[in-house]
């Protein structure tokens, strides 16, 4: 029995060989699908996802690409020109945008024109503002969830674990102490000493 290799085979190696990998051996009679060309930087929808070409690949741009942009850490400072390569420069790009060793030349540049104090103090008070809205949220979902105090025991009573307060009670606690610490962060950013 003689084994043959097929002319189709055949002629698709020499396809490949001669550098032409997109051509075809057979013919197809019958359904032909439509596609178009797109060239580096082109985006377009198709299936409900979008796709871009970048560096001469297909991509799906996601919602996240935004922040894995920014959570890339560059081989080299765009401030020096530096290599990033420290232990804590990947932590100040994401801060500050630069390398560390360009975060200490910024701030002892402060410290040497006596603007540090006022930096620091700008610094801080932005992170006590995002604490006290967290601290405002957490007391807000306690103060809902007194109602909630009641609990069944094993033996089929119901217990008030709420501490005897009113709903409006812990509000007004809770307004009080919220006050309290707004102005202990606002008397810190306007220069006050802190307790």
């Amino acid at each position: 029995m003689k084994k043959a290799i097929s002319e189709a085979k055949v002629q698709r190696m020499r396809n490949l060989v001669t550098g032409k990998y997109k051509a075809k051996t057979a013919t197809q009679i019958g359904y032909k699908k439509q596609t178009k060309e797109y060239k580096e930087g082109d985006v377009w929808e198709e299936r409900g996802k979008t796709w871009t070409i970048k560096n001469g690949i297909k991509q799906n741009v996601t919602k996240l690409d935004a922040v894995r942009k920014h959570m890339r850490t560059p081989l080299c400072c765009p401030k020096c020109g530096n290599r990033m390569n420290k232990r804590l420069d990947k932590k100040f790009y994401r801060l500050r945008g630069w390398c560390f060793d360009c975060n200490t030349e910024a701030e002892h540049k402060m410290r040497v024109e006596g603007t540090y104090k006022q930096y620091e103090r700008e610094t801080i008070g932005k992170k006590l503002d995002t604490m006290y809205e967290n601290v405002k949220d957490g007391f807000q979902e306690l103060v809902e969830s007194v109602g909630a105090k009641k609990v069944i025991t094993e033996a089929g009573t119901t217990e008030d674990w709420s501490g005897g307060l009113s709903k409006e009670q812990y509000q007004q606690l809770v307004d009080n102490e919220l006050q309290e610490l707004k102005e202990k962060i606002d008397n810190y950013k306007q220069g006050g000493e802190t307790e």
